[in-house]
């Protein structure tokens, strides 16, 4: 205590004999021996089970009595060297900080990370994990760009080689089979609008068809549409975690459909009788198909949201559709998801990411933005954990230039100068409700290792307990 030695030496009556004893002994009743605090339950980086989290652990005087034990700023009791307490947490990374002190003001702290139920066991479905709101402006939002599902279905559509698509089928009318060998169009116009069900109009014009009908002895000809108007009304059930489309109700007109070459020079008068006749039944199967690809479209557009894809470090996204509402706000999806891993850490039985979801938020999701999502905090949980249960936070290796290079400088004594560091995260970090009314999560990392390897091969190894 430097202040001490400056109080003596203005004591001028002092011998400088006298000085250096006073100074001597002043220094040697400044020695103080720290108490010592030794946790043996739980241990670093457990997993509990249960609700409650038992703690045990001894004490040991220094140079002084113990005045006080603190377990997370709570005073806690003490009895022939040894404590005994049970401590309430949450689901996660939870914190055990431990003080004590002395009366010569000797004291001695220590941390310790363990992460506590009620636990999502690892792959175990989140169910309504995610939450989808696609609104009108991502349905359809009036302008050509390819932004919404309205333009990028005519894209697809206009696109698509409908005689690959058709060529060669056979579909009956009346008495006849009809053939199609050949078809194009000019191009179709697709709008869609939200409300009680979910409406799709289709324009397509200049339609022509190359076809071979059956009738007598056979016929080829070609048959030409200026314009096909369709309008859908679309209800949607969910089975087995895919979407598929209920037709509630549909509206198809014809412009201006005529057949040409369908019979041999001097017999075309025969063409109404045989093509005319069965006219309404040709349009009913030319609607069918339109309708077809429109219920495509729409179906596979939705059953893009089922996922078996991985994400990141053999880290895998296993989604399935739950529930699918029509709303004036838009489409509403209830999606069951899971993040998948292989498991490299070993954990209890029983034991995995934190559940900490509530009630889901209502619908709407919003009413201002063309697409909102919700994400359980469960489902979160359980991604931070399928990718620290890979190994994927073990060893990570940094190199001295690069710690140099964000700090700005070298790392002065007794860190530095560093040759490299590893780090490793002995939890999985974990979230929670944010304890502040303006922030939307808590984060917390327990048992986050830092091992310094410096330049002069000294090791400083320490571990830091986060909350943020």
């Amino acid at each position: 205590m430097l202040w001490l030695f400056l109080a003596c030496s203005s004591e001028t009556e002092k011998t400088s004999e006298s000085v250096d004893e006073f100074v001597g002994l002043q220094e040697e009743k400044a020695v103080i021996e720290h108490p010592l605090i030794t946790v043996t339950s739980p241990s670093r980086g457990q997993f509990i089970m249960g609700s409650e989290i038992p703690v045990e652990g001894t004490v040991q005087e220094g140079s002084a009595s113990i005045t006080s034990l603190t377990l997370n700023k709570e005073a806690i009791a003490f009895d022939g060297g040894t404590f005994d307490v049970i401590q309430s947490g949450r689901p996660g990374v939870n914190f055990l900080n431990f003080r004590l002190e002395a009366e010569d003001r000797g004291r001695a702290v220590e941390s310790i990370g363990v992460y506590q139920g009620t636990y999502l066991e690892p792959d175990e479905s989140v169910q309504n994990g995610l939450m989808f709101q696609i609104g009108q402006e991502l349905l359809d939002d009036g302008d050509p760009d390819l932004d919404d599902l309205a333009s990028i279905g005519e894209q697809i559509i206009n696109n698509l080689d409908l005689t690959t698509l058709l060529g060669g089928q056979t579909y009956p009318v009346s008495d006849y089979e009809l053939t199609i060998n050949d078809v194009s169009h000019g191009g179709f116009d697709i709008g869609i609008t939200c409300g009680e069900t979910l409406t799709v109009t289709a324009s397509v014009t200049d339609v022509y068809l190359d076809a071979y009908i059956d009738a007598l002895t056979g016929f080829d000809g070609i048959m030409t549409i200026d314009q096909v108007d369709l309008e859908l009304e679309l209800n949607f059930e969910v089975r087995n975690g895919r979407v598929e489309v209920i037709v509630v109700d549909d509206y198809i007109t014809f412009t201006n459909l005529q057949t040409d070459d369908w019979l041999p020079f001097g017999l075309g008068w025969l063409e109404p009788l045989i093509v005319g006749a069965v006219q309404d039944e040709i349009e009913s199967v030319i609607g069918e198909q339109v309708v077809d690809l429109v219920e495509t479209l729409v179906a596979d557009y939705l059953n893009a949201f089922i996922l078996d894809t991985e994400i990141f470090a053999g880290v895998s996204i296993v989604a399935t559709i739950a529930e699918l509402e029509v709303t004036d706000d838009g489409l509403q999806m209830l999606v069951d998801a899971s993040f998948q891993g292989a498991l490299n850490k070993s954990i209890p039985n029983g034991a995995g990411s934190a559940r900490i979801a509530g009630s889901a938020p209502s619908w709407p999701l919003s009413t201002q933005e063309p697409f909102a999502l919700a994400v359980s905090g469960d489902l979160i949980n359980q991604l931070i954990f399928a990718i620290w249960g890979t190994g994927y936070f073990e060893g990570i290796e940094i190199d001295g230039l690069l710690i140099q290079g964000l700090s700005g400088g070298a790392i002065p004594a007794p860190i530095g100068p560093v040759e490299h560091l590893e780090i490793d995260f002995g939890l999985p970090p974990s979230i929670y409700p944010a304890q502040l009314g303006d922030m939307t999560a808590s984060l917390a990392i327990g048992e986050w290792r830092m091992h310094f390897f410096r330049e002069d091969g000294e090791e400083i190894d320490f571990r830091i307990n986060l909350e943020s």
